[in-house]
């Protein structure tokens, strides 16, 4: 549950020999900042310090800009893991960690922005990052030869994930810190010794029931309408119609579509308030704690798919008091970690525990989203392995053979 935050970008002058690279990256920056909807060309015409009319010389429309910047690291990455076919493993994350730092934005636009896109352009997206996913794979197939084929899977997308999580905390070290880093948390996630797990045949269970309250009901469908679409793509009308409530009488539960979206951040703020009360009341140490946290949070993460996703991508949606008010609580929620984590390793900085903290998170939400791979059974064992190792607690005891 990590977002960007709304700042303001420099503006830098473009060079004719390198306009359309600095177009690109300016477009990336801004939609990942303040979000794609909220973009208009003439912003990024403002940055890059060009009129308007010059984008359209180098990019057809804004939409184009966005698929070009999620797209721009893929093929470097399949030629890396191309070449680096029969180099040793922790040679090709290196590798991994200098191409997604040139790129850095690529993976919360990835994440987040691309629900913007054309169904067929998602599709192509999902495609180039599935084929990365499996050459790495194979890569750590190669690596770790014992490994069944899902376990390399989950490793494979938890690696990626590793990797792509620099997009959700800005530039604060040297970049050979940063990529020294970035490959070592990599390398945690594609060592983690997982235990085995296996596909379940079915993840929802049959039937079900709903909300009786209207204002319920209406809330549940916006988190998934939101989620899905993006809120500025989704009208109140449209929530209300989905679960058989129009006219006026949507405006008696709500009084417009930004106090739904607002309502929907303070309830999964509350869980997750809720959640981190109970871990830290049961817990004996900092060390227990953080195991519970992991514990809880997955189990959060697995059941509500769609409200981890609006809290990471819906942020720059947020009316500006709430907005702020959300980020200083998410501020808060990271810190009770980084707390807990420094309680444990007192000599590690709170730069570095705060990454390792969003990194561990974000192998979480990336395997939520994956359906085949969050329903299998003992996947969440498995993400409590690679989350220990990212957050450098005591591994696991394994039970004795005897």
């Amino acid at each position: 549950m990590t977002s960007t935050s709304n700042v303001n970008v420099p503006a830098r002058r473009a060079r004719p020999g390198n306009r359309r690279e600095l177009i690109l990256a300016a477009a990336a920056e801004l939609f990942a900042r303040k979000g794609y909807p909220q973009v208009g060309m003439a912003a990024i015409a403002e940055v890059v310090g060009v009129r308007p009319s010059a984008l359209y010389r180098h990019f057809a429309s804004k939409e184009e800009l966005l698929r070009e910047a999620i797209s721009a690291p893929f093929q470097p990455t399949l030629d890396v893991l191309d070449q680096a076919a029969d180099e040793p493993f922790g040679r090709i994350v290196s590798t991994l960690a200098n191409v997604t730092l040139d790129h850095r934005w690529a993976g919360v636009l990835w994440q987040r922005e691309s629900r913007h896109l054309p169904p067929t352009a998602r599709t192509e997206l999902m495609g180039a990052f599935q084929t990365s996913v499996d050459v790495l794979g194979k890569a750590l197939g190669r690596n770790r030869p014992e490994l069944s084929a899902l376990q390399t899977e989950l490793l494979a997308w938890s690696v990626m994930t590793v990797v792509i999580s620099a997009s959700f905390y800005p530039p604060q070290r040297s970049r050979k810190d940063d990529e020294r880093l970035l490959a070592s948390l990599a390398q945690t996630a594609a060592n983690a010794s997982v235990p085995m797990i296996e596909r379940s045949p079915s993840l929802r269970p049959q039937g079900g029931l709903t909300f009786r309250s209207r204002r319920e009901s209406l809330l549940s469908a916006a988190i998934s309408l939101f989620a899905e679409n993006g809120s500025a793509a989704v009208s109140l009308e449209e929530v209300g119609a989905s679960v058989g409530i129009a006219g006026p009488s949507i405006y008696s539960h709500f009084a417009s579509k930004s106090d739904l979206l607002a309502m929907a951040f303070r309830r999964g703020d509350e869980v997750l308030r809720m959640e981190m009360s109970q871990a830290l009341s049961g817990a004996v140490d900092a060390g227990d704690a953080l195991v519970r946290l992991l514990k809880s949070y997955t189990s959060f993460a697995f059941s509500s798919v769609d409200l981890i996703q609006l809290l990471r991508a819906e942020v720059p949606q947020l009316p500006d008091v709430e907005r702020r008010v959300y980020v200083q609580s998410q501020r808060e929620y990271i810190d009770e970690w980084v707390y807990l984590m420094r309680a444990v390793q007192p000599s590690q900085s709170s730069i570095v525990a705060d990454i390792r903290v969003r990194t561990a998170l974000n192998v979480v939400n990336g395997i939520a989203r994956r359906p085949h791979l969050r329903g299998g059974r003992g996947v969440a064992d498995a993400l409590e392995v690679i989350g220990r190792d990212l957050l450098q607690l005591t591994p696991i005891p394994q039970p004795s053979e005897s």
